[in-house]
């Protein structure tokens, strides 16, 4: 079951990347929504 969760958080956390090379999103942003998503699931 961690190993699902940690699966999901890398994925999240390519996607909040991907925006924020993009100049979208803060780093600290990108941390804090991984935490909030991964909390959700």
């Amino acid at each position: 079951m961690y190993l699902n969760l940690a699966n999901k958080a890398l994925k999240i956390n390519k996607y909040l990347t991907l925006l924020h090379t993009m100049g979208i999103l803060d780093e600290y942003i990108v941390w804090v929504l991984t935490d909030l998503l991964l909390n959700m699931l």
